[in-house]
């Protein structure tokens, strides 16, 4: 349970950076913008990445939508785009194909914590049934 929710903010988290350096270097480097133009499209993966986290820390199942609905958008513009294989390669590597094994994840992790519930194992805010908490003492 822990390892899944660990992995899968990993990932949002290193795929958020990418994007972020990479939507900043392309603007900055490619283009000859400034500063603040590459800030801009720094902002969209950040704001995204950020998103998911935030989400996903409290809301697992949601999050994965969020990831899963990504990845159809993004599948969805290749298709309406034409990408050649290769941009299909890049993007499934780098995009698409982690934002899946992130949802996955969050999901595996969110169905797990609901079987640990129901067995007794955990109370519903995730503590070890039978552990004091901070709030008790």
């Amino acid at each position: 349970m822990n390892v899944e929710r660990i992995f899968a903010r990993g990932l949002v988290l290193a795929g958020g950076l990418f994007w972020v350096i990479a939507g900043a270097a392309a603007e900055y480097g490619f283009r000859g913008g400034q500063a603040l133009g590459a800030a801009k499209y720094a902002a969209i993966p950040f704001g995204f990445a950020a998103l998911v986290l935030a989400v996903g820390w409290y809301r697992e199942y949601w999050a994965a939508g969020l990831l899963f609905s990504a990845s159809a958008v993004v599948v969805a513009w290749g298709v309406i785009a034409v990408w050649e294989p290769f941009v299909w390669l890049i993007m499934g590597v780098t995009l698409f194909g982690p934002m899946l094994l992130a949802g996955v994840l969050f999901a595996l992790a969110a169905r797990m914590q609901g079987i640990c519930v129901l067995e007794g194992v955990l109370t519903p805010h995730g503590q070890v049934e039978g552990a004091r908490s901070a709030d008790a003492a």
